[in-house]
């Protein structure tokens, strides 16, 4: 901040400086072209002293946004206990999360379709009083409570990701800082999708502070900006020491064909693969190479048919009597076995997919092919993979999917008999968009994929693409946590095998693109989250349009994508293909270069945003404010066109 405000003050003194001189030049030559000279420079100077006061303004808010995180860190844990719910009635906690209050709706669903109980965080937090307490004026000191333990359990990434929504962080400051702090507070972390909580936390500063009811999407993308900034600067070395350089991250993820560090036994996918014969035996090597490493670990036997069972973890007993981290009991949507079949899947679809970068990795092996039965034609691309397993008689389909993401936070809370409820979380960023009435258009940040659905003789999976948080665009395994807050979401149909291809299309191309210009995190949030790329595919193997949002990619990135998919086009896939792929190859291109960007909507593009916004929400609103959303946006829409 301080930089901030004496770059500007230096424009300020710089421009003062000019607008003299230049005036001074023009009464001794009038009628000459310097008029022009000093307009400019007045506006300059008018453009100083606005940034300026907004340079202060900033500083004070960051100055009490600081002073409130220390004394949050500071405070003691203060000792609470829970009342019953029924005196809880109208409590400070739930204020504190209005934000993620539940839908009646929502909630009558999961009790009339599923045994889970839900309870909405502020319900929870309504039920808490410090001990000895019982007057209602202690809300500063729950909200210091709770915002420590947050912090100590959950770590300065996620802990602050939630303070927001609990009211403890200042929520606004007067005039133009509350526009200016909306662009530039501390980046609210980067999509993460897969529930890693370690992945997480690798992927967020650890100063996050956001404000203003919900951080910004231009935000995310200006300090994803300047965070790859910093951290490319660590990855330029000495030109001359370039040969003796580890692998990069994206290299060892085409060679090894997904993100999993205990990953397939290098023997048990040979190339080419035979279907018929390698796919049961990779398994039972996978199996055995599980089994050994959970003896050597101390963990219990596995068990391919066993479905996981999450655990939970308190979150802090003294100040959030009951509160857990994870969602206790709750099973994984698929068995252990399962698991490894969408795992093997993946591999072989993610080798496909980089064939046509692989002669970008000298230590990467040649060209992978897969063969359903021995002495049957080499398959070398994704979709002619698909179709045949179609052809074996096994059913596929496609569809994109845009579900409520936690950044792979889940909470729970314990009863008092020793059962749990669970806490459906979400969270909230402000788009830019506002209604007629002035208020904020806010959006639960969403996970965009493709799912890719298998199912027959030969194997019954799914798996997901996406560009991952570990910055590699791959294909995944599609297992979650059994809850409809955690699987559910908005999905559509698409052609299969177009699809397919298109993914190949950006997988080669985005890991492409990421190695070369030896790009900070694979490129992930610098191009674009999950959510561009999988809206980039659904417009190539659609009509030209998607229904995802947000799309957040950074403008020079963006560009350096665009360059690397025309190249793409131009020169390495063209020769010898039929029409149909060419046709096809060239709408990826201007999927890739008409990719919308949502950070700053404007009058020109805000429908589309409000459109896209619309479509990407849940039919069945978690939260209350989901379903105002999209009616804001719905009003919005008819304003718009008569703007």
């Amino acid at each position: 901040t301080l930089v901030v405000v004496i770059f500007y003050l230096l424009v300020y003194v710089a421009g003062s400086f000019l607008m003299i001189r230049r005036g001074l030049a023009m009464i001794e030559a009038v009628g000459r072209a310097a008029d022009g000279y000093l307009w400019s420079t007045i506006a300059l100077c008018v453009l100083g002293t606005l940034f300026l006061m907004l340079s202060v303004q900033i500083a004070k808010w960051r100055l009490e946004a600081t002073r409130r995180l220390k004394q949050i860190r500071a405070s003691p844990r203060a000792a609470m206990e829970r009342i019953p719910p029924e005196e809880a009635a109208g409590g400070g906690g739930r204020v504190m999360a209005s934000e993620i209050a539940l839908h009646p709706d929502y909630r009558a669903r999961i009790a009339g379709n599923t045994d889970l109980r839900i309870v909405g965080l502020g319900e929870y937090l309504a039920t808490l009083r410090p001990k000895g307490k019982t007057d209602s004026t202690f809300g500063n000191e729950l909200e210091t409570a709770i915002g420590g333990a947050l912090l100590n359990a959950l770590g300065p990434g996620l802990g602050t990701l939630l303070l927001p929504s609990l009211g403890v962080i200042p929520k606004s400051i007067l005039g133009y800082g509350e526009a200016a702090a909306a662009a530039m507070t501390a980046y609210g972390g980067v999509e993460a999708e897969a529930p890693r909580l370690g992945q997480v936390g690798s992927t967020m500063p650890a100063n996050v502070v956001k404000t203003m009811g919900g951080t910004s999407l231009i935000t995310m993308a200006s300090v994803t900006d300047i965070n790859s900034a910093i951290a490319g600067g660590s990855t330029n070395g000495d030109d001359d020491k370039k040969d003796a350089s580890p692998p990069s991250s994206i290299e060892i993820l085409v060679k090894r064909g997904e993100p999993h560090e205990e990953t397939f036994p290098p023997e048990s996918i040979p190339n080419p693969f035979i279907f018929s014969q390698h796919y049961r035996k990779a398994i039972d090597a996978m199996e055995k190479l599980v089994t050994a490493n959970n003896i050597k670990n101390g963990k219990k036997p596995y068990d391919p048919d066993e479905f996981e069972v999450m655990e939970a973890t308190p979150v802090d007993e003294r100040t959030l009597p009951g509160l857990h981290m994870g969602m206790s009991g709750v099973k994984r949507t698929q068995n252990r076995r399962g698991i490894l079949e969408n795992r093997l899947i993946c591999i072989l679809m993610n080798n496909l997919s980089s064939n046509d970068i692989r002669h970008e990795f000298p230590d990467v092996p040649g060209p992978f092919s897969v063969v359903m039965d021995a002495g049957g034609s080499p398959i070398t691309r994704p979709e002619d993979l698909v179709a045949a397993l179609q052809k074996a008689g096994n059913s596929a389909k496609c569809t994109v999917v845009s579900r409520t993401t936690t950044f792979g936070l889940s909470l729970c809370v314990k009863e008092i008999d020793g059962t749990f409820s669970y806490v459906p979380i979400g969270l909230r960023f402000r788009t830019g968009m506002r209604d007629v009435q002035g208020e904020n258009i806010d959006v639960y940040l969403p996970h965009s994929s493709i799912d890719l659905e298998i199912k027959g003789p030969s194997c019954n999976v799914l798996i997901q693409y996406y560009h991952d948080a570990s910055g590699f665009a791959a294909w995944n395994s599609g297992d979650y946590p059994d809850t409809p807050w955690s699987f559910d979401g908005k999905k559509r149909g698409i052609d299969l095998l177009k699809c397919v291809r298109q993914a190949g299309f950006h997988m080669a191309c985005c890991n492409s693109a990421a190695e070369r210009g030896k790009v900070p995190y694979g490129g992930y949030a610098l191009y674009g989250t999950c959510n561009d790329s999988v809206a980039v595919i659904e417009s190539a193997a659609g009509d030209g349009t998607t229904d995802i949002y947000p799309l957040t990619g950074v403008g020079g990135w963006h560009v350096d994508f665009v360059r690397r998919a025309k190249e793409f086009r131009h020169k390495e896939l063209t020769s010898g293909r039929s029409k149909d792929f060419v046709e096809d190859l060239e709408k990826f291109y201007q999927a890739v270069k008409n990719q919308p960007n949502d950070c700053f909507p404007t009058l020109e593009t805000m429908d589309d945003c409000a459109r896209r916004l619309i479509a990407s929400s849940p039919d069945n609103p978690i939260f209350q404010s989901m379903e105002d959303g999209t009616k804001m946006c719905e009003a919005l829409r008819t304003e718009l066109a008569e703007l």
